[in-house]
């Protein structure tokens, strides 16, 4: 009912609910139907989703990319794993290779457009996402919470890939609503191509990261800002390879090597023989 009205009544109706949260802690269903739920394409609602990944799967996780109207996305891995809705198939974590294909699908299909903060916790990830989260076009701020392959990179001011990091105060870093109203709120006169007037979903799915007795010495909280040369980033260019020439010269003169490799079968003229010399041997 909250989606109907958002999309018949857009003005009206964000005027007396600016903000709907929903938390689905024990999913019955795929991954899928819940990501299709929480969807808009024509962008009536942002949407804040926060999802465990033991209920996940590589292209569910993947499919990601085609939310156009997530503005925050927090992805975890919990303490506690629980039981995926297909049990046939184990569950998935989050990793370079599905990162590297979000960038990829922001070069070919505009995705993540909107994306302004992303929240990692307990991921075992290498410092090369930051090259690939670089290409997201909104993102300003990571929130890295217990990854190490991340924290032990960076110290206090240190740049990396076009983000700047600063140490977190808090022993676990805050929800993921409030870190993107904290990025709003640090616009500084910024337009948003999604923002004010648009009402908020906030939806998870699968239990939240509760904090185990004992902590590890790398659940540290980092966070990453986006600096300015991190927004000078272009798409690369595909590399095409071209055909050497074979040796040779050139229309203006120039003589070229032949390219190695097999050499190619090439027919030979041969003149003809005249039909009376062949007949001439046999008489």
């Amino acid at each position: 009912m909250w989606k109907l009205f958002a999309i018949a009544y857009p003005v009206e109706f964000w005027q007396i609910s600016q903000y709907r949260s929903m938390k689905i802690e024990g999913p019955r269903l795929a991954m899928r139907d819940y990501l299709e739920l929480v969807k808009s394409d024509s962008l009536k609602w942002r949407l804040v989703l926060s999802l465990a990944t033991s209920f996940a799967r590589v292209p569910e996780l993947v499919e990601i990319a085609s939310i156009r109207n997530m503005v925050a996305l927090e992805v975890a891995t919990p303490s506690r794993v629980g039981t995926p809705a297909d049990a046939t198939e184990m569950p998935v974590a989050l990793s370079d290779r599905i990162i590297r294909s979000w960038s990829e699908l922001v070069w070919t299909s505009d995705a993540f457009s909107h994306l302004r903060v992303l929240k990692l916790c307990h991921q075992d990830l290498s410092a090369v996402v930051l090259r690939y989260l670089r290409a997201f076009p909104s993102l300003q701020v990571i929130v890295a919470y217990g990854c190490p392959g991340i924290h032990s990179l960076f110290t206090d001011g240190l740049e990396i890939d076009g983000w700047e990091s600063r140490p977190g105060q808090e022993d676990k870093p805050p929800a993921l609503y409030e870190l993107y109203q904290t990025s709003i709120a640090n616009t500084d006169g910024e337009s948003l191509a999604l923002g004010q007037g648009v009402p908020i979903l906030d939806f998870q799915i699968g239990q939240a990261i509760q904090k185990p007795k004992k902590v590890p010495t790398e659940a540290k909280t980092l966070y990453l800002y986006r600096t300015t040369a991190a927004n000078l980033t272009e798409k690369p260019v595909l590399h095409i390879p071209t055909k050497r020439p074979r040796e040779g010269v050139s229309a203006s003169g120039e003589y070229y090597p032949r390219r190695s490799g097999p050499k190619r079968a090439v027919m030979r003229d041969r003149k003809a023989k005249d039909l009376g010399e062949v007949l001439g041997k046999f008489l």
